[in-house]
């Protein structure tokens, strides 16, 4: 009876999303060589920030916090997850959140800086991402502009009260290692579960850098993302998905790994013997949000390069 009661408590409460929210800038070159006209599509993403919207849209309870700059862009963001029903109250702007540390040592940082320098720690513009693609889909030049993740710092104090009444937390690879220690430290404290999304495979390894994998509980990989988790630890052997998998759970038996192959589907693997969290029932829908996620990424492919007329 009692554990039915720690159940339902935890299922009624958020899953609290943290990491990077960025503006997606799409070009598509129109199918004629001898002009550069273009499609050009402006979208919101960021790793966490999708996260956060597909739990939303699954009627799942969702809190979410990143840093956006101060201009047009973090308006925007702003304004968009408010539309879909998620508070923008804990997202942090980067012009205000050193504010008190500017005025503090203005002077210090004018002899050490160069005007310009400091502008761009104070006042970093939102995260960008920018394409230019083929009309048959190829990428033919990529940008982006993160520096922004960097300024995130996890505050001891307001984490805590957040994360009391949080039954999951949700972390990408956008934050800084040591704010990435401190959340999963924090969360250890109050016993909640956390997902890691390791978000690209250069970014992957931040959560073994940060020495807090054992604090993990999901993971939820490309190939290449678990690939580069496993080196950072020394892997030596072939790198093939099922004997990085048992590496990987020799180490860390406690993880729940599900490992994303694009239309092959997703590859589970995690220990039999070991004792799951006892609110691990009330996380399996957060598996289905990744395969919603997953055929709703095909879907939306198809639509933009017109190949949904031939099915």
């Amino acid at each position: 009876m009692e554990n039915t009661t720690i159940q339902k408590s935890r299922s009624n409460r958020a899953v609290f999303v943290i990491g990077g929210a960025a503006v997606d800038i799409l070009s598509t070159l129109s199918q004629s060589k001898l002009t550069n006209n273009a499609s050009i599509d402006i979208s919101y993403g960021g790793v966490a920030r999708n996260i956060c919207e597909g739990l939303a849209r699954l009627g799942i309870s969702t809190k979410f916090t990143s840093i956006i700059g101060n201009d047009i862009w973090g308006s925007q963001l702003k304004n968009n997850l408010e539309k879909l029903g998620i508070p923008s109250t804990d997202l942090i702007q980067s012009s205000t959140q050193f504010l008190f540390l500017f005025f503090s040592f203005f002077f210090f940082f004018f002899f050490f800086f160069k005007k310009k320098e400091i502008n761009h720690f104070f006042n970093s513009p939102t995260a960008i991402y920018n394409s230019i693609s083929e009309f048959s889909g190829t990428t033919l030049a990529s940008a982006t502009r993160m520096g922004i993740f960097d300024q995130f710092s996890a505050d001891e104090t307001l984490l805590s009260k957040k994360i009391q009444d949080t039954s999951l937390i949700c972390l990408d690879a956008n934050l800084p290692i040591e704010a990435m220690s401190k959340v999963c430290s924090i969360a250890s404290k109050h016993n909640t579960l956390i997902w890691y999304e390791p978000t690209s495979q250069y970014k992957s390894a931040k959560i073994v850098k940060a020495n807090v994998l054992s604090h993990i509980t999901f993971l939820s990989p490309t190939f290449s993302e678990l690939l580069g988790i496993c080196q950072e630890l020394h892997y030596d052997k072939k790198p093939e998905l099922e004997s990085l998998s048992e590496f990987l759970l020799s180490l860390y038996p406690q993880l729940n790994i599900i490992v994303t192959l694009g239309h092959k589907g997703v590859f589970l693997a995690r220990k039999e013997n070991v004792k799951q969290p006892p609110s691990f029932q009330i996380f399996e829908c957060i598996f289905f949000f990744f395969l919603f996620f997953f055929f709703c990424f095909l879907f939306y492919s198809c639509l933009r390069f017109q190949l949904i007329s031939k099915f």
